[in-house]
């Protein structure tokens, strides 16, 4: 009740968010809702490659791409989701070398044709022709390019995940060890070399990035990156739901401007409660934690509409069978209005949310 009641206060008393959100209103059809591909849609195509952020916005009218960057040893930034390269890319037996930042941008090795994806699924991506050339890692400016220079890509917005160098691979090339101002150090380069990136592209209204750490997503929220717009961290994102839990999500300041959450479908729940049991099972207790999870997941249609109602957008990840999607979508309809809680979702099959899409017209 007390929940219900706060969330519902007028929302000229709350915080309003520190900086507005800048992407294009509702009005603007080309743009919402977002249809978003995680890594590019890893379950088509292979993850973070161009022939993935090609497929999904040339085949499948994508107008979202969620991306990870690290640094390459001579400063060149790419997308991966990984800094260590050894489940998807062919390594040299007899090169010891692994971490993305140990190779130079023309030592980077190609993908391999088969390796495992997913987050709640996990799922082996092959190439589906053998004589196929594999695919390689791109740059960012690549991608940026495209969506300045072609039309096709002109409403595309990008999602940048700004991950800093894991805390166990604090090696320089010298095997010294690396003090945690000069890994800091490492991730400003990273993030300087981003944002002189955006700008160059005018990509300013069309991309927001974020950091999971919390101390590098507050270096995000800096001044001189002002105009770019970012993605709520999860110890943010915690905070907000902690804060809805007890009533007062409206005293909340709210830093970020973008709120992307898990979701943990009926669907997903039945489909990892069958893998545990085939796996040897799992406790009561985790079982009843998981649906505890699923169950707090699913029951956050005030604190959306009040996120909304502040100015923020708000999607869902990752969303992949048809069943998902359609329980996503019935889960958060506005009963006020004919229009969704929510502004978009990611998944890893482009082509199953497009045909999803395209029915519910």
């Amino acid at each position: 009740l007390m929940t219900r009641c706060c969330t519902c206060r007028k929302v000229r008393w709350a915080a309003s968010p520190s900086q507005p959100f800048k992407f294009p209103s509702y009005e603007d059809q080309h743009i919402w809702p977002l249809r978003a591909s995680h890594r590019g849609g890893s379950f088509e195509e292979p993850e973070n490659t161009m022939r993935a952020f090609e497929n999904s916005v040339l085949n499948h009218n994508i107008n979202f791409l969620e991306c990870d960057v690290h640094l390459t040893r001579d400063n060149v930034v790419i997308i991966a989701h990984d800094y260590d390269l050894s489940r998807i890319c062919s390594l040299e037996e007899e090169d010891t070398r692994k971490f993305i930042g140990e190779f130079t941008l023309k030592e980077l090795p190609k993908l391999k044709k088969a390796f495992s994806t997913g987050i709640f699924e996990e799922i082996q991506y092959q190439s589906p022709l053998e004589q196929e050339e594999p695919a390689s890692l791109c740059k960012l400016e690549d991608l940026f390019y495209l969506c300045k220079h072609d039309p096709r890509f002109e409403q595309t917005i990008v999602n940048i995940d700004m991950k800093k160098q894991p805390s166990d691979l604090k090696k320089t090339l010298t095997g010294k060890d690396m003090s945690d101002v000069e890994v800091f150090a490492t991730y400003k380069l990273k993030c300087d070399l981003v944002h002189r990136l955006i700008t160059t592209y005018e990509m300013e209204r069309r991309v927001f990035w974020c950091s999971p750490a919390s101390r590098e997503h507050e270096f995000l929220r800096s001044e001189m990156f002002a105009e770019i717009n970012r993605c709520f961290n999860a110890k943010h994102m915690l905070q907000v739901v902690f804060m809805y839990l007890i009533g007062l999500t409206w005293l909340l300041p709210l830093k970020d401007q973008h709120y992307s959450s898990p979701i943990l479908t009926q669907t997903t729940y039945q489909r990892l409660l069958v893998k545990r049991r085939e796996q040897g099972g799992g406790s009561c207790f985790t079982r009843l934690m998981v649906w505890l999870f699923m169950k707090l997941l699913q029951n956050c249609q005030g604190l959306y509409r009040h996120l909304k109602a502040r100015g923020c957008v708000i999607t869902l990840w990752a969303v992949n069978s048809p069943e998902e999607m359609e329980e996503v979508f019935n889960l958060y309809k506005d009963g006020s209005s004919d229009r969704s809680l929510i502004d978009g979702v990611m998944t890893d099959f482009p082509e199953r949310l497009a045909t999803f899409i395209k029915a519910k017209g």
